[in-house]
């Protein structure tokens, strides 16, 4: 396909971009949604951790340390946060969340997820990046969570 082809089904480089970065996000969202469906039992910190599983793969790896320069970080927050929302009224029906107001904590989580990824994606070691975002995940969330 020719740059001029993909311009004009896209219109620029950023649009193009925003396009990919959406197909990515979305399969990420299938991701963490077929983890909770084969879990048996969905809870907040699984489909987080899912979310943090799906940050290693190296196509998601380039768009998230690309995607702020390129689209800005509040458009990369606001995809994010539509899914981890998603997630985190499921755990309030669950009778897992701590009551708190969930935009901004989506938001919060977000950011934080995000910013896990990039860790993850400029890593010189991304397995060892991955563990210890899991592990930072964890203690970050567990601290929503009824006990």
């Amino acid at each position: 396909m020719t740059t001029g082809a993909l311009y004009h089904q896209f219109g620029s480089k950023q649009e193009l971009f925003k396009a990919v970065y959406s197909e990515l996000v979305n399969g990420v969202a299938a991701q963490v949604l077929r983890a909770r469906e084969r879990s048996g039992e969905p809870t907040l910190l699984g489909d987080c951790e899912a979310y943090v599983a799906a940050c290693a793969d190296p196509a998601f790896n380039r768009i998230t340390i690309d995607g702020p320069a390129v689209i800005g970080w509040d458009e990369i927050l606001d995809e994010a946060q539509s899914m981890i929302n998603t997630s985190l009224i499921e755990a309030r029906s669950r009778g897992e969340l701590a009551e708190a107001p969930v935009a901004p904590l989506a938001r919060m989580l977000a950011a934080a997820l995000k910013e896990a990824a990039v860790i993850i994606a400029t890593a010189d070691h991304p397995a060892e990046a991955r563990r210890a975002a899991l592990d930072s995940s964890r203690k970050l969330i567990s601290g929503l969570l009824i006990v």
